[in-house]
């Protein structure tokens, strides 16, 4: 039995096909049926008439039914290709037939432990936010076919800022570094050049700076400001709140489902949730869009297990991105306010592939680390990397 869907926009068309057994699905109101089997007793068939030539005749009428039956099938077939994609249960679509393997899209896009991949929206008091939940092995080629492009409709970028740093336990001294010119400066810069502008998405230090800046200076939400955040790393409200998708698709037909986030946010008095002497995570509300990776941890030991999917989706869109010439056409460049580990992990692997990197100064931890060292070798006259630039914000 074949079910066919089809999105365009927010309006969803449903149709119902019969299966070789003679059941039915019907989803939706609108149905389109292949042309049915003509019989030969409805045929106006006389004793007079020719045998040979009736069943020329009758040869000739179930042929074209089964070729119009061919045509009908292959158009319904069709309509589903994009939403079924996503939810990775398209197991003849186009990346499948092309890299040789039926389930290559569901294999990449679905969690481990999952039944498959998650596409919903997150209602906040400020607006709607587009996510999607994933595997932390996805193919990042398959999300965007997938997902970023049909789905949500972006458009490729110019340049892709990646902002790194510190989290829950980042604190920023006002007197070294300008948070209101930074937030300013960084949405002006990525309005004027068309850029993605890449977080961890929660709601906490730099992520929730970079938020709050899209809230003041991109009322209008031009720039796709994308999260890549760890499931596991979330509250328990929050996952139980994305959790929450995969009943509403099952019950609304995989209508695109919307998550409340007022259901994940603390109660007046309650007590941060954290995993030892670790907080966990909220969504942070000003983000267009969320890639949520989910490794099947849960707690402080989810945190980075986003980062290896980060920096193959960030290489994906820099590096797949050519111009005739063979020459990638969006630059990257990477921005650490603060950072801990985690942020030295992801500038290493950053600074391997040629990235840009600029270093705010005055914002503590690993990103003063990297200035002193900086401002050492300048001392010394020794040769400093020509990728690495200084901010005093």
């Amino acid at each position: 039995s074949v079910c066919a869907w089809h999105r365009n926009h927010s309006m969803h068309r449903r149709v119902r096909l019969v299966a070789e057994d003679g059941s039915e699905f019907s989803p939706g109101a609108e149905e389109v049926e292949p042309p049915k089997r003509p019989s030969p007793a409805s045929q106006d068939v006389t004793a007079s008439q020719d045998v040979a030539g009736s069943s020329r005749s009758l040869a000739v009428s179930r042929m074209r039914a089964a070729v119009a039956a061919s045509q009908a099938t292959a158009k319904f077939s069709n309509l589903g290709q994009s939403i079924a994609r996503a939810f990775g249960t398209d197991e003849n679509s186009s990346v499948a037939k092309r890299r040789g393997s039926s389930g290559i899209l569901e294999a990449s896009l679905r969690p481990r432990h999952r039944k498959g991949a998650a596409i919903a929206e997150i209602a906040f008091d400020s607006g709607t936010s587009q996510y999607c939940l994933i595997s932390d092995i996805a193919k990042p080629e398959d999300l965007f076919e997938a997902v970023l492009l049909p789905e949500w409709g972006l458009q490729e970028p110019k340049l892709l800022l990646s902002i790194m740093g510190g989290a829950g336990k980042m604190k920023l001294c006002a007197e070294k570094f300008d948070i209101d010119g930074f937030s300013k400066g960084l949405v002006e810069a990525a309005t004027r050049t068309c850029a993605w502008v890449i977080t961890g998405g929660t709601a906490s230090g730099v992520m929730d700076i970079v938020g709050k800046a899209m809230k003041e200076h991109d009322k209008q939400r031009q720039v796709p400001c994308i999260g890549i955040t760890p499931f596991g790393g979330l509250t328990t409200k929050w996952r139980a709140a994305l959790d929450s998708a995969y009943d509403a698709q099952e019950a609304s037909d995989f209508i695109l489902p919307k998550v409340d986030a007022a259901t994940a946010r603390r109660d007046e008095g309650e007590k941060p949730e954290t995993d030892g002497k670790i907080p966990l995570a909220a969504i942070q509300e000003n983000h267009s869009h969320f890639i949520i990776c989910d490794n099947g941890q849960v707690g402080s030991k989810a945190f980075g297990s986003e980062i290896s999917f980060r920096a193959s989706f960030e290489d994906h869109v820099t590096l797949e991105t050519k111009d005739s010439s063979g020459q990638s056409q969006v630059p990257r460049v990477m921005i650490l306010v603060n950072g801990g580990k985690i942020s030295l992990h992801s500038l290493v692997k950053a600074i391997e592939t040629g990235c840009p990197l600029v270093v705010c100064q005055g914002t503590g931890r690993i990103a003063d680390v990297i200035c002193s060292i900086l401002q050492s070798l300048r001392d010394a006259d020794l040769p400093m990397c020509p990728t690495t630039s200084e901010s005093s914000g």
